[in-house]
């Protein structure tokens, strides 16, 4: 089902007490207690309309505030905290089964080997292409977070064990008692400064596995900007995990 334009999810998890509502990556999450039943979570959604209402124009206007024109049948693709315009192009040079990505003029090309741009509307297409600018960026993550990863772990003094670049829906990072850190492959989509600010937040974990005052005394030594990151996070972080 559908609710002021966005598909609605329904959970229940054991432990929680509450009826809780969210809304993450392009949809309404509803979630409340195991004994919850569907009639309780959509009359809970119902009576906070509002909040809905609000929460999405308050979205929409923070997307327009990073992407050029969202309202694209593709909209801009963010990259390093920067809008770059997408552009299909069919490549008769390019075998059947691959597909070329290039960035010319801060434009992300995409070459295919038969592509009819009047087709692009297409569901399946539109599918298509999101999945390729997505295992993109996840190449891409995967280099760049990984290199930057080293280099402020040497800098600071940090030791760690392996790094993970996943799709989380939800966490940009985490760090585990075996000294894994992990990071979202989204973080590739974000400024540089929040990059550094989210790498050092994990590496800090490595002291300090809680959110203590001692934790961020360790992360303003390491990053003493680091509200400035946090504030363009709540801004504009489901922005980033809508994109692409």
């Amino acid at each position: 089902m559908t609710f002021e334009g966005l598909p609605v999810t329904l959970s229940r998890r054991r432990g929680q007490r509450n009826l809780r509502l969210a809304i993450r990556n392009q949809s309404i999450v509803v979630s409340g207690p195991w004994w919850a039943s569907n009639k309780d979570l959509l009359s809970f959604l119902e009576d906070h309309r509002d909040w809905v209402q609000k929460s999405i124009s308050k979205k929409d206007q923070r997307t327009r505030e990073l992407l050029d024109d969202p309202d694209n049948t593709l909209p801009d693709l963010l990259y390093l905290g920067v809008a770059h315009p997408v552009t299909v192009v069919e490549d008769a040079s390019i075998r059947t089964g691959h597909v070329h990505i290039s960035t010319d003029n801060f434009k992300l090309v995409i070459r295919y080997p038969v592509w009819d741009p009047e087709d692009l509307h297409l569901p399946e297409n539109l599918t298509e292409v999101r999945r390729v600018i997505s295992h993109w960026l996840l190449d891409h993550a995967k280099n760049h977070l990984t290199k930057r990863t080293k280099e402020l772990a040497d800098l600071h003094g940090f030791e760690f064990e392996q790094l993970f670049i996943r799709s989380q829906t939800t966490k940009w990072g985490t760090c585990s008692t075996k000294r894994n850190l992990s990071l979202n492959r989204k973080l590739i989509q974000c400024p540089d400064m929040v990059i550094d600010y989210l790498i050092i937040h994990e590496l800090c974990h490595l002291r300090e596995m809680n959110h203590s005052a001692s934790y961020w005394k360790l992360v303003a030594e390491h990053y003493p900007d680091y509200r400035t990151a946090e504030t363009w996070l709540k801004r504009y972080g489901n922005v980033v995990f809508a994109n692409y």
